[in-house]
């Protein structure tokens, strides 16, 4: 298991596994979650790309934010600061904890982003159908 460290951006000290060789990836994600969601996909990618997870503020290992940015636009703020690379947004058609309308909020807000909807999945597509989410992710990639 790759070690885990603590990095420091936007005020808020998150937490951060760190592994794997080639183009970066960081993956995020959704709400009462944490990095180790994505961990079936940090193995079948860790071979051919920098595979970056990372616990939002108030989840896992990573502290509050001390200025209470948990707004969508604070969020895309701190996820901005940590890391400014191109963005996949995946997002479940029939979520009902953080709606579908949100997903292109996320695409209008962070830079360089895109959205892929899966509209049979709920709340953690990448949980819920990791193998249909992940050729979308690496179709994402090419």
């Amino acid at each position: 298991m790759a070690p885990c460290r603590f990095v420091t951006a936007n005020g808020v000290r998150f937490h951060v596994r760190d592994r794997g060789a080639g183009p970066a990836i960081v993956m995020l994600h959704g709400q009462s979650a944490n990095l180790f969601r994505w961990e079936g996909w940090a193995e079948a990618l860790d071979d051919d790309h920098r595979v970056i997870t990372v616990d939002l503020p108030g989840h896992g290992l990573t502290g509050p934010d001390y200025l209470e940015r948990y707004t969508w636009r604070g969020i895309a703020d701190n996820v901005s600061a940590l890391t400014e690379v191109p963005t996949l947004v995946l997002w479940g058609g029939r979520d009902s904890w953080t709606l579908p309308k949100y997903a292109d909020w996320f695409a209008k807000n962070l830079p360089d982003a895109r959205v892929r909807t899966f509209p049979e999945l709920g709340h953690m597509p990448m949980a819920e159908d990791p193998a249909a989410t992940l050729v979308s992710l690496r179709e994402f990639l090419r």
